[in-house]
């Protein structure tokens, strides 16, 4: 049997990989670990789910608000906006797109995108103004 350092536990969500064996667990889990020889796995049975695997969900009232907006301070906007709809704009008040769909959908567009008082729209071909 492997050591604990060579022994692997994770979490993510519901989901405890052992060794990279992934395991469906009742409850969300707040903690995985290793102690004595075993994957010890902390449940918290208060936490909401929508449906097995689902995303976790919490009340939208403070201290409990995880709402992926919110929490990530426009983080995950910005990860679509500058990644795959590759637009760059500087504090000069230019701004320009050069789109990276690769699997994404070819035909997905960003419209009324607001920068600097004025709209755009970006779609594979780049970004044009909106008014």
């Amino acid at each position: 049997m492997p050591s604990e350092l060579e022994r692997a536990v994770s979490h993510d969500g519901d989901i405890v990989k052992i060794d990279g064996k992934p395991v469906r667990m009742q409850y969300m889990v707040r903690d995985a670990f290793w102690a004595d020889g075993r994957a010890v796995v902390l449940l918290d049975p208060d936490a909401f789910l929508d449906a097995p695997g689902g995303a976790r969900k919490a009340p939208p009232d403070w201290p409990y608000i995880t709402d992926w907006t919110c929490s990530s301070n426009g983080a995950w906007v910005n990860c679509i906006i500058e990644s795959i709809f590759g637009v760059r704009a500087g504090l000069d008040g230019r701004i320009e797109a050069e789109p990276q769909f690769g699997p994404f959908d070819p035909e997905a567009r960003l419209e009324n995108l607001h920068y600097h008082g004025k709209r755009y729209h970006v779609t594979r071909k780049g970004i044009v103004a909106a008014d």
